[in-house]
C-alpha cells in the first residue's frame, strides 16, 4: 500500500459506514435472457481432468536401496534386544561430545572451572 496507513478506528468508521447493497427486482431474471441472448458457450473453455497414467513396473534399484536400511534396522532390533548395544554407544549425547564419561563428573562443575582457568589471563 504506497498511500498513509489507517488506523484501527479510522478502518472502523469506514467499515461502518458501508451498507449491504440492494439488489434491484428482477436482477436475476435479466442477467439470465442476457446470458441465454448473447450465448457465451462460444468462449467457455471445457476443462477436461488429466487422465493418470498407469503405474510403471517398480525396478529392483528401490529394493535393492532399501536392503542396507533393512539390514541396519534389524541389526539395531538384535542390538537392542539382546543387551549388547549399551557397550557400543555412550550413554548419554554428552558423553558422545565431551569424551567424559558421565560418572566422573555428574555436576559439570569441573568443567566451568577448567573453562574459567583457561580463559583468565
Amino acid at each position: 500500500m504506497t498511500g498513509p496507513q489507517m488506523s484501527d478506528d479510522e478502518l472502523d468508521r469506514l467499515l461502518s459506514a458501508a451498507t449491504r447493497p440492494v439488489v434491484p427486482d428482477g436482477a436475476l431474471a435479466r442477467l439470465n435472457a442476457r446470458i441465454a441472448r448473447e450465448g457465451g458457450a462460444d468462449n467457455v473453455v471445457a476443462l477436461q481432468r488429466s487422465v493418470k497414467e498407469p503405474p510403471r513396473q517398480s525396478s529392483r534399484l528401490g529394493w535393492l536401496a532399501g536392503l542396507p536400511l533393512a539390514a541396519s534396522l534389524v541389526l539395531g532390533i538384535y542390538l537392542g534386544s539382546s543387551g549388547a548395544g549399551p557397550g557400543f554407544l555412550p550413554d548419554t549425547a554428552y558423553e558422545l561430545l565431551s569424551g567424559v564419561n558421565l560418572e566422573d563428573s555428574m555436576s559439570g562443575i569441573d568443567d566451568v572451572l577448567s573453562v574459567a582457568e583457561e580463559s583468565s589471563t
